[in-house]
This record gives structure tokens, sequence and C-alpha cells, in this order.
């Protein structure tokens, strides 16, 4: 997909648009990429991202950003727990593919797009 943007200027939305449009007709794709990489990623930086606005002192920001870490910490367990309920009411070869799902959707997270440095 031709997006306009080189890799530098990737952004984490444009790779959760990516992602979307990838797994549209994949649920267990979708909830493997989406939740449980590009939101559990986020619940990995915020901190440090909370952190620096509380050091610079913008309060305003400050606070949108702990509303937003404590909405990614449902949408990760909302993934998860809809992830495992498909995979555990499946047959043998279906919780194979969960697996490959998850293998598939972890894998993201080792390549140099997905590679943020403070």
């Amino acid at each position: 997909m031709k997006t306009g943007y080189n890799e530098q200027q990737r952004t984490p939305f444009l790779g959760l648009w990516e992602s979307a449009e990838t797994t549209h007709c994949d649920l267990l794709g979708r909830l493997a990429v989406v939740h449980m990489v590009h939101e559990a990623r986020g619940l990995d930086v915020q901190p440090r991202q909370i952190e620096k606005f509380r050091k610079n002192g913008d309060k305003e920001s400050l606070e949108i950003l702990e509303i937003v870490y404590q909405e990614e910490i449902g949408h990760v367990a909302a993934g998860l727990k809809w992830f495992t309920y498909i995979c555990e009411n499946s047959q043998p070869q279906k919780v194979r593919t969960c697996v490959c799902k998850l293998e598939d959707a972890f894998s993201l997270l080792l390549t140099p797009a997905t590679v943020q440095s403070d």
C-alpha cells in the first residue's frame, strides 16, 4: 500500500490503520494485531511519555495521557478475553491458527518500523 510516508515519518496511528485494513476480514488477526500488539505497545511506552509531560509541567496533556492509558488497559483486556474465548472454543486445528496469529502479530514488534527511540 502506498501511503506517501517514509519509514521515518511512520506514526503509531498509521501502523494501526494499516493493521485494521489488513485484518478487515480476520477477527482473530485483528484481535491479535490491534489489541494485543498495537494497544499493548501503547501500554509499554505511555508511562515514559506521561513522565516527560509531568516533568515539563504540562498538566493538561498529562491528564489526557493518563485517561488514554487507563482506556488502553481495557482495550487490551477485551482483545485478550475474546481472542482466548475464540481459541478455547474452537476445534483443535483452529487453536493452531490462533497460535499462528499470535506469532505473526508479535513478530511485528521485532521489525525496524516498530522500534521507537526516546
